[in-house]
C-alpha cells in the first residue's frame, strides 16, 4: 500500500476519530517534538494507545502528544484539545526545517498548514475552492487539487490532503501504527502555553480564505 493511496488513510473517515490534530516535523526525532510541545521528554513513555488512555483518561483535562517517526520526520498525533496548533509550538517544530500539520476538525472544517523555519508558506482548507494563506509556494495546496481532480470517484478535502503529505513525507501513518507503542507526553491543563501567544508569521498573504482557519476545536458532543 503506497503513501498516496485513500486506503492508507481510512481511520482519518472513521466516526471514531471524530477529531485530530497531526503535525509531521522533518529531521527531528519524537523527543525533540515532544519537547517542542513543551512537554518534558524525559518523562514521556512508549504506551500504546489503550494504556496511555488508561493512564490519561478523557475526565483529567491536558492534552495527550504521541510521537513517533517515520522515515526522516516525526510525527505527533492528537485527538483531545491540541496543543499542536499553537503558534509558539509551530515556531519551535519548524525551527531550521520545516513542519506540516493536518486538522480533522469536529465541526467539520479541515486545515492543512506548512511552516518552514517558523514562516507560514501555506494554509488552506483541503477541497474548498477558497485561496490558501501563507508566502507561498503553495506546492500542497496544488497538490491536494490535482488529487482531487485525479480520482474516479469523490474524494473527501481531508484524505486527499493526507495522501499528499504521505507522498510528500513518503510515509504512511496507518492505524496499526497509532494503536500500538508511542512515544507518549501528558500535559496537564496548568501547563499549557496560552491560547494568546503571537502568530505564526506571514509577510504575504495570497487572498481572504473566507472564513477564519484559526485553532480548531474538537465538537463538545463528541468530546
Amino acid at each position: 500500500m503506497y503513501a498516496g493511496s485513500e486506503d492508507a488513510w481510512h481511520w482519518a473517515t472513521e466516526d471514531r476519530v471524530p477529531f485530530f490534530c497531526i503535525t509531521f516535523s522533518r529531521d527531528k526525532t519524537p523527543a525533540e517534538v515532544i519537547t517542542a510541545y513543551g512537554a518534558d521528554a524525559q518523562q514521556a513513555a512508549l504506551l500504546t494507545h489503550d494504556q496511555s488512555c488508561e493512564i490519561y483518561p478523557d475526565s483529567v483535562g491536558g492534552t495527550l502528544l504521541r510521537a513517533g517517526a517515520l522515515n526522516n520526520w516525526a510525527f505527533c498525533f492528537e485527538e483531545r484539545d491540541p496543543e499542536g496548533f499553537k503558534p509558539g509550538v509551530l515556531r519551535r517544530l519548524s525551527r531550521d526545517h520545516e513542519t506540516i500539520q493536518v486538522v480533522c476538525g469536529g465541526d467539520g472544517m479541515n486545515t492543512v498548514e506548512r511552516i518552514q523555519a517558523g514562516r507560514l508558506t501555506e494554509r488552506f482548507e483541503p477541497g474548498v475552492s477558497i485561496s490558501p494563506e501563507g508566502t507561498g509556494p503553495y506546492s500542497l495546496h496544488q497538490e491536494v487539487r490535482r488529487f482531487i481532480a485525479a480520482q474516479p470517484r469523490d474524494v473527501s478535502g481531508l484524505q486527499a490532503a493526507l495522501c499528499v503529505v504521505g507522498r510528500r513525507i513518503g510515509a504512511v501513518l496507518d492505524a496499526t501504527t497509532l494503536s500500538g507503542p508511542l512515544l507518549t507526553a501528558f500535559i496537564d491543563d496548568a501547563h499549557r502555553e496560552p491560547h494568546t501567544a503571537n502568530p505564526v508569521s506571514s509577510e504575504h498573504t495570497q487572498g481572504s480564505v473566507g472564513r477564519l482557519l484559526g485553532p480548531v476545536q474538537p465538537n463538545p458532543d463528541q468530546s
